[in-house]
């Protein structure tokens, strides 16, 4: 019944357009059969056809869904083309959609997820002095904190310590860039595992402004490649301000001339990509169009050989390519479990494990620690 509520007001939403099927689904960037199929109930629509659908006719998946609940703000970051950049996406949400329930679940069992310290007032301007004003802050936040992300491999823990997000690392191919998840339970940063670590680390800062600036209050996509919208741009322009502090690199500069040694060990001492590098460095008038063209020409790996950061950089790429859990949100639940306040089953299905084999081994390792312990007792009487 519910797949014939949908394909109704999908229905309705295409008489609304005045368009065809067939123009429809090539307006909103589906396969016409498969929006047929949809329509005729055959084949569901998945949660990305939804999305698009409802970005086009200016309405909420909520709607389309017949629901009557706030919608989260959910923004998914991929390449423009391609059926794998639909299906990754669609399992990233999904996956999202699974931890944001968890998220909702601890939260009415008292364990919220922390609260964000961090405030900006960047409206008001245009979207890239906003992004400018948005990641000054953000910097100044951290160092605030003591915290030096520009030098810190690991901006992924940083990020969710300090500004109270859930961020997952999910196995992914050459599309799929990251999503941002937030309601009023959760916070949750999705990114893809990548091969150009520097690449994912861009797209963790993109994501995090538009948390932080509190981007698309409905289900929309934004796409890597082609248009981009004016929240787009500023989370772009955070990413670069954010990664790339102007004071941090005037500080490692020292107003001298940028030559191909200094700025490999830049690019890697900053852990970016040299493009994106060539990019923020040609923006600040630091270099010319034509150093920019040519030092956007390096590889992260040149970049790495030519700094004497190989070894660095090989250890770089495999983190990059491990998936990984939300860790405060791993952490929540089994405080929650170890409480008393809910079954294993919600941990054991976070990390991956089934429910009875988790518990056998648990209960494995205290038997384990109770023969240590008599063990001990029986020394000390001896």
């Amino acid at each position: 019944m519910l797949s014939n509520d949908v394909s109704a007001r999908v229905r309705e939403l295409i008489a609304r357009s005045n368009l065809s099927d067939a123009d429809f689904a090539s307006r909103v960037g589906l396969d016409g059969p498969k929006l047929s199929k949809s329509l005729s109930g055959d084949r569901r629509f998945t949660s990305v056809n939804l999305a698009r659908i409802a970005q086009f006719t200016n309405t909420t998946v909520d709607w389309i869904l017949g629901r009557d609940d706030e919608s989260p703000a959910l923004a998914a970051r991929h390449d423009s083309g391609g059926v794998t950049s639909e299906e990754e996406t669609q399992v990233a949400i999904e996956k999202a959609t699974e931890w944001a329930k968890v998220r909702a679940d601890l939260k009415r069992l008292g364990y919220p997820q922390s609260e964000c310290a961090f405030q900006s007032e960047s409206r008001g301007r245009s979207y890239i002095t906003d992004g400018e004003k948005l990641a000054a802050d953000a910097v100044s936040y951290l160092r605030s904190k003591n915290i030096d992300h520009t030098s810190d491999r690991n901006l992924i823990d940083i990020v969710e310590d300090w500004f109270g997000v859930d961020i997952a690392v999910v196995p992914a191919g050459s599309k799929f860039e990251g999503l941002t998840w937030r309601d009023g339970s959760c916070r949750l940063i999705v990114i893809g595992t990548s091969s150009v670590p520097g690449r994912r680390r861009f797209t963790l800062a993109h994501e995090l402004a538009h948390l932080l600036a509190e981007d698309n209050q409905k289900l929309t996509l934004d796409k890597v490649g082609g248009e981009r919208d004016s929240s787009e741009i500023r989370a772009n322009t955070f990413a670069a301000c954010f990664l790339m502090p102007e004071k941090v690199i005037r500080e490692k500069l020292a107003n001298e001339s940028v030559d191909k040694d200094q700025f490999a060990a830049l690019s890697c001492e900053m852990f970016v990509t040299p493009t994106t590098l060539a990019w923020r460095l040609f923006n600040l008038k630091l270099i010319d169009g034509q150093k920019r063209r040519n030092l956007s020409q390096l590889t992260a790996m040149e970049a790495a050989v030519i700094a004497g950061q190989t070894a660095e950089f090989s250890s770089w790429i495999k983190n990059s390519l491990t998936p990984r859990l939300p860790r405060k949100l791993v952490e929540d639940a089994g405080r929650a479990y170890l409480d008393g306040r809910t079954t294993l089953r919600p941990f054991a299905n976070l990390v991956g494990v089934d429910t009875k084999e988790l518990r056998s081994a648990l209960e494995a390792e205290r038997s384990e620690l109770d023969m240590e312990m008599d063990n001990e007792k029986v020394t000390v009487l001896a």
